[in-house]
């Protein structure tokens, strides 16, 4: 099994695909140097693989590398930042609050 990771700006979505079929979705809104994680989708075929932990991982060190501020309104998205408190750092203050972060 091959597994890509891909930020497709264009959709707003960064991909995860499984030996070229697309396996999960998650979309975000990019403002400026905000990035805003709405949804993220597993595709039933695919779903308790660890798959979307892996694209978010990738998706989630990509904002770090680009200095944006993350806020993560997509419930799963959520869920990850929570684990870690150097991406809860990401979060702006107020987000933080907001999330339960």
């Amino acid at each position: 099994m091959t597994t890509t990771t891909t930020n497709v700006p264009e959709e707003q979505r960064w991909e995860l695909r499984v030996d070229g079929d697309l396996a999960v979705v998650a979309e975000y809104r990019l403002d400026d140097d905000r990035i805003t994680f709405t949804h993220t989708r597993t595709e039933p075929d695919h779903r308790g693989e660890g798959l979307a932990r892996q694209l978010v991982d990738a998706a989630l060190a990509d904002a770090r590398d680009r200095g944006l501020a993350v806020v993560p309104e997509c419930p799963y998205v959520r869920k990850v930042v929570g684990e870690d408190a150097d991406l809860v750092a990401l979060v702006p203050a107020d987000d933080r609050d907001r999330l339960g972060l």
